[in-house]
């Protein structure tokens, strides 16, 4: 189900390998919304934002893993240069 985020607050971090992790708050849902979208589709979900961040972290350590057992190169880390680039030109 595609979820609308009709207000968020938005954390980004960055993350090994340069991966951007988000965490926003989901008025319809009502809950903590975590992702990592260079990396994984979907994400993590719950109450409390620290839970959802610490979730999130393990699942993107997780999916490093696999990628890594499976001898396969990550995809690249382009949402954390999109947003250095958007925020650079606006002089944010």
């Amino acid at each position: 189900m595609r979820r609308e985020l009709l207000r968020h607050e938005l954390l980004m971090r960055p993350t090994v390998k340069g991966y951007a992790k988000i965490i926003e708050w989901s008025d319809e849902d009502q809950c903590y919304i975590g992702r990592c979208p260079d990396l994984m589709l979907g994400g993590c979900h719950g109450d409390d934002e620290r839970a959802v961040f610490e979730e999130l972290c393990q699942a993107v350590d997780d999916v490093i893993a696999l990628y890594q057992a499976d001898h396969k190169p990550l995809p690249p880390p382009n949402f954390q240069q999109k947003i250095n680039w958007i925020t650079s030109k606006h002089g944010l």
